[in-house]
């Protein structure tokens, strides 16, 4: 289960209601939140002047590929829709030097909205106006049609309306 995390928005209360006069148990019942975070948040406040930490550097990932690497990446599955995701590595450390695990590549095509299904259709269908797609959805009493389309053996099935 992630850490419960509130908002910066319900924090900037902290420091204004303990101003007022609150104290620390009516501030976390007004407030709904714990003693420490109340602690935490005054001691911040008191510090730095602000509610969050000026000195927290958040944990983030740079970006392996460059936008010209991704476009690379874009061009090239254009030009070969069905490639895979080895072929694709090679190809961009053959043509730019750029040297990239599989899985980070996966994630990358999964940010670009790319997914290998997407590829298969585009294997057996390079022109979209091949495609047609079916609804099979259930019908139910809300539709207006009945939600099998089944009859007793012997006797001709029919379609028949169902009104409310």
């Amino acid at each position: 289960m992630p850490p419960y995390t509130v908002s910066a928005d319900l924090k900037a209360w902290i420091p204004v209601l303990h101003a007022c006069g609150y104290g620390i148990q009516k501030i976390c019942h007004i407030l709904g939140i714990k003693k420490t975070l109340v602690y935490k948040t005054l001691s911040l406040h008191h510090s730095f002047g602000t509610i969050e930490n000026p000195s927290h550097r958040y944990q983030a990932r740079n970006r392996l590929l460059s936008s010209t690497d991704l476009q690379f990446v874009l061009d090239l599955l254009q030009s070969k829709p069905t490639i895979y995701l080895d072929e694709i590595q090679n190809e961009l450390l053959r043509h730019l030097g750029c040297q990239i695990s599989i899985p980070s590549l996966f994630r990358t095509l999964q940010h670009l909205n790319f997914t290998i299904f997407m590829n298969h259709i585009a294997e057996i269908a390079p022109d979209a106006n091949m495609l047609l797609f079916g609804d099979e959805a259930a019908r139910d009493i809300c539709t207006l049609f009945w939600k099998d389309g089944r009859a007793l053996k012997g006797v001709q099935c029919v379609q028949k309306k169902h009104f409310l």
